[in-house]
């Protein structure tokens, strides 16, 4: 879950509670304070979205899908919501992403999106996005020892069942974060976050760690730092970039559910069975025009090549229109997961369309 930091936390009856157990008394906080400690340490590792502070974040990235591995950097300046540049790197794949008021910018090696880059983005929470509402209740409230110390945890319950968070009983700073669970009944999934580094009122975690089936994605954090001015350089397009009508925050007329109607797609596309398709196909990539329809639907790969289908064969109805300034815009998107698309090996294209945990 990501919430969008809108102010410093202040003292709480939790962190109350957190500073008695640290000089010593026995009382844990109770289940619903505990909550409220989890609820604000999410908000706080929020960097981006409206009102955050400016920042500068270098991270190294290594990514694996069964016996093939990739390393390579993701380098984000954040001026604001509509004023940032995203660098992404790995292996022979690169790209940049520059938004600047109602353009974006766009320079890839690459024919689409690529698979590791969202899911780049899903873990550093790039770009900002409306804040979830917390619905979760504490499972069990107790102290342990970590590399970090004597520390208090949070193990959740449905709907976030399988996510422990731990906190330093001193200051009531999160220290680590840990997710188990399945999805389909049969693929693990994990996320776990510690490390933790502090830039303005934001607390992020030094190093990530995700699977999903055979494939993990690690970030380690090299810089996160506050900026008060970025160089005029730093937001100059890249020569040969596509350039793009585009906002931070589009009105969404007729909202969709993406994954469903493209699941539906899959199922029904013709020929999609029997269609040639490499063992080691991630997720596919569709671009969505003004009007909502499909324009191009590509699996794409570890290597950053695609393979496109038809659009004569997806179907007809639209997907979510985005608006930006009274005008109708074109946007891409990814839907997937490391799990190949070989229809032999995943009868049910729903395998696809797993997210990372939030």
């Amino acid at each position: 879950m990501r919430r969008i930091l809108i102010a410093r936390v202040g003292i709480s009856l939790a962190t109350a509670a957190l500073a008695a157990l640290a000089a010593g008394a026995q009382a844990l906080p109770s289940k619903k304070e505990a909550v409220e400690l989890v609820e604000k340490a999410e908000a706080k590792m929020q960097l981006t979205g409206p009102g955050a502070a400016p920042f500068h974040l270098l991270a190294k990235i290594h990514y694996k899908v069964g016996n093939a591995a990739l390393d390579g950097g993701y380098e984000l300046l954040w001026a604001s919501e509509d004023h940032y540049r995203e660098e992404f790197r790995l292996g022979t794949l690169s790209s940049t992403y520059l938004a600047l008021g109602d353009k974006l910018y766009i320079q890839r090696n690459t024919p689409t999106l690529t698979y590791p880059q969202w899911r780049v983005r899903a873990l550093v929470g790039f770009p900002g996005v409306p804040p979830d509402s917390f619905n979760a209740e504490a499972k069990e409230v107790y102290e342990s020892h970590n590399a970090t110390g004597d520390v208090l945890c949070v193990l959740l319950k449905a709907p976030k069942q399988g996510h422990t968070e731990c906190f330093a009983p001193a200051t009531g700073e999160i220290v680590s974060s840990e997710y188990n669970g399945q999805a389909l009944k049969a693929l693990n999934i994990s996320l776990s976050r510690d490390s933790f580094m502090n830039v303005g009122d934001a607390r992020f975690p030094g190093h990530t760690l995700s699977t999903i089936g055979e494939e993990s994605l690690e970030l380690h954090v090299d810089l996160l730092e506050g900026v008060g001015r970025f160089a005029d350089t730093a937001f100059v397009p890249p020569a040969g970039a596509s350039v793009h009508d585009w906002c931070a925050r589009p009105k969404v007329e007729k909202q969709v559910e993406e994954p469903q109607v493209v699941e539906a797609w899959v199922l029904n596309v013709p020929n999609f069975r029997s269609a040639p398709t490499r063992p080691d196909a991630t997720a596919l990539y569709v671009e969505v025009r003004p009007d909502g329809l499909v324009k191009k639907v590509a699996v794409t790969y570890p290597d950053g090549s695609a393979k496109d289908y038809p659009t004569k064969a997806i179907f007809s109805p639209r997907l979510s229109i985005h608006i930006c300034a009274g005008k109708r815009i074109e946007y891409e998107m990814i839907a997937g997961s490391a799990i190949p698309v070989d229809p032999e090996r995943w009868p049910r294209p729903a395998a696809l369309l797993v997210k990372p945990p939030n």
